[in-house]
């Protein structure tokens, strides 16, 4: 697997003194804001491109969702520094390496959740208010609990980006197009969940501490479960992306097209990980040239099809 890009670990990237500034950003995860950017190709898919409210909609739940996003994982990494001291790269975490205090976690995770519902509430319609109350509650179950539970714990994952696609509109209703979309969106981000679990159990089997080993790794995931997990749900993802093409009326054929880069990226995912490869996921989008072309060719032809 000559092609498949050399693994980057934390190590790489947390060499030297930091400000306390710098260590908070870092909390906060602020390059995986760009996971909440899913609100904007929702806009295209839901048919809503030409809709100038629609996209301020996008805008506003876009930054709520960040904030909230950025409370989640702040709170997550304050609930896990003793278990993260133990793991090979995420020891190096700011409250994990002691370059933050859990009172300044503390503060920092509910100033940002806060943050983000008071943008919801003051900015966005309705739905996105519930979306975001509802995306808080989900992820503390999660950080409490659900993140040791087998399966749940990426179904939790993908449902809070279900949560960013109904933010722009509630529930689909009586829609094909709505249920199709939020199904490809569920399926689709439950398989990323799966494959990156894959790579931390491949990466964690070959640490030499037993301890590096997180629960939800060693709580009913094995070789096997994993593999059928991402076998499904990647057939669950092709599936509800089929139905939702067919929604496109007289811009289906170009939609169908999509299909293909779309299947593409789910293997070229998978077999990333199946290769060891354990940067996350938002840096490996970002550094594979197959993905990056994959996504490009994704985004060309939802272009044409906004255009036309």
């Amino acid at each position: 697997m000559t092609d498949l890009p050399a693994p980057v670990t934390e190590v790489e990237t947390s060499a030297g003194p930091r400000a306390p500034a710098a260590e908070v950003l870092r909390l906060l995860r602020t390059p995986h804001w760009v996971k909440s950017a899913i609100v904007f190709p929702v806009v295209v898919l839901a048919g809503q491109a030409g809709d100038a409210a629609a996209w301020v909609q996008a805008l506003w739940s876009f930054i709520a969702f960040c904030l909230a996003s950025s409370g989640v994982y702040a709170l997550n990494d304050l609930l896990d520094r003793d278990l993260d001291r133990l793991h090979p790269l995420k020891c190096h975490r700011p409250i994990a390496a002691g370059r933050l205090t859990p009172p300044l976690a503390l503060a920092t995770a509910l100033g940002a959740a806060l943050g983000g519902l008071a943008v919801a509430v003051a900015c966005c319609q309705p739905p996105a208010a519930w979306c975001v109350l509802i995306y808080l509650g989900l992820n503390l179950a999660y950080s409490l609990r659900l993140k040791h539970v087998p399966v749940v714990d990426a179904a939790c994952v993908a449902t809070g980006f279900v949560l960013r696609a109904l933010a722009l509109g509630g529930l689909p209703g009586g829609s094909l197009r709505g249920w199709s979309l939020c199904g490809s969106v569920f399926a689709l981000c439950y398989f990323v969940a799966v494959t990156k679990r894959v790579a931390d159990s491949l990466a964690l089997g070959r640490a030499a501490a037993v301890g590096a080993e997180r629960p939800n790794l060693m709580d009913g995931y094995t070789p096997n479960r994993l593999r059928r997990l991402s076998q499904v749900s990647r057939a669950a993802t092709v599936l509800c992306y089929g139905v939702l093409v067919m929604t496109c009326g007289p811009q289906m054929p170009v939609a169908m097209l999509s299909a293909l880069p779309v299947a593409y990226c789910l293997w070229r995912m998978g077999r990333l990980a199946l290769g060891g490869v354990t940067v996350e996921q938002i840096d490996l989008v970002k550094a594979d040239p197959g993905l990056i072309a994959g996504g490009l060719v994704w985004a060309a032809l939802w272009a044409w099809i906004a255009l036309g």
